[in-house]
C-alpha cells in the first residue's frame, strides 16, 4: 500500500491569499496603503519574516508596491496605464487618459552640459549647456516612471526653472514655450532596476522595467527635447498597428 503524504502550503504563500482576501472583502482601489507591518503581523499572527516574502511574491506579480520610509501601496497589475505607440502621448495624458491622478516626487531641475551622445541627439555641440529635470511621476500616488529630460538651455532657459513646477512637460513645451511638436524617434528595450533607480520607485533591485530612450522635432525638424525614463513594466500596456510587409 503507498502512502500519501501531503504537503501543506508554505505559510508565507497562505499569508499572500489572507492579503488578497483583505483586499477583496474591504475593496480596496490602487493607490490605498496598506496597514503597517506590525498591525498585519497582529492581524494574522505571522512573524514579520513571513509577512515580508509574502509581500514580495504580491510585488512581483504586481499586486502591491512598497515605498522605503512610506509603506506598501495596492498596485493592481489587472489596471495598467494604457497607451498605442502610434501616438506620442506624454506619461501625464495616458495616466490621466486610465482615470488615474498624474503626480510628481522627487524634482530636481539642472543645467548641465550635454554628453557626446546626447549632443548627438539634440544636433548640439558636446558639453553646450541643457536643462535635465530628472523626477519620479505618480499614477494615483504609486511611483510609475522614473525620467530625466533634456532639453537645450536656449529653449528652457534658467528662468524657467521656477516657473516648471512639475506636471506635463509636454504642455509646458507647446502651451508655455510655444514649441509645436512634430515627429518623434522612440527606442525601447527591457531592463532590470539598479539600486538608485529601484529606490527612487519604491521597488526591489533587478525587478523589470521598460527603458525608453526618445527625441522629439519641431515643425523645423529641429530637435527640441530627450528623454531617458525607466518605467515600471507591469504598470504599462502598449498597442501598436502594424501591417503585412509587402
Amino acid at each position: 500500500m503507498v502512502k500519501t503524504i501531503v504537503r501543506k502550503p508554505a505559510l508565507y504563500l497562505l499569508v499572500k491569499d489572507e492579503i488578497m482576501n483583505y483586499i477583496r472583502e474591504n475593496q480596496l482601489e490602487p493607490g490605498v496603503l496598506l496597514p503597517t507591518e506590525p498591525q498585519l503581523c497582529s492581524r494574522f499572527g505571522i512573524s514579520r519574516g513571513t509577512l515580508r516574502e509574502a509581500v514580495r511574491v504580491l510585488e512581483e506579480e504586481g499586486v502591491l508596491r512598497r515605498r522605503a520610509g512610506v509603506g506598501t501601496f495596492i498596485c493592481s497589475s489587472s489596471n495598467p496605464i494604457h497607451s498605442t505607440l502610434n501616438i506620442n502621448e506624454g506619461v501625464t495624458e495616458m495616466i490621466m487618459g486610465r482615470g488615474m491622478k498624474p503626480g510628481t516626487r522627487a524634482m530636481k531641475i539642472e543645467k548641465v552640459k550635454a554628453s557626446g551622445s546626447l549632443a548627438s541627439e539634440l544636433e548640439l555641440t558636446p558639453n553646450d549647456l541643457v536643462t535635465a529635470i530628472t523626477r519620479v511621476r505618480l499614477a494615483d500616488e504609486i511611483p510609475v516612471a522614473h525620467i530625466i529630460d533634456f532639453v537645450p538651455l536656449t529653449i528652457m532657459p534658467e528662468t524657467s526653472f521656477q516657473e516648471y513646477t512639475g506636471g506635463s512637460l509636454y504642455e509646458y513645451l507647446e502651451k508655455t514655450l510655444g514649441i509645436e511638436l512634430r515627429n518623434s524617434m522612440l527606442s525601447i528595450r527591457p531592463t532590470n532596476a539598479v539600486k538608485s533607480v529601484a529606490h527612487a520607485l519604491g521597488i526591489r533591485p533587478g525587478s523589470l522595467l521598460m527603458f525608453l530612450r526618445q527625441t522629439d522635432r519641431d515643425i523645423n525638424n529641429r530637435p527640441v527635447h530627450h528623454f531617458e525614463a525607466h518605467w515600471v513594466a507591469d504598470r504599462f500596456d502598449f498597442k501598436v498597428f502594424r501591417r503585412r510587409k509587402e
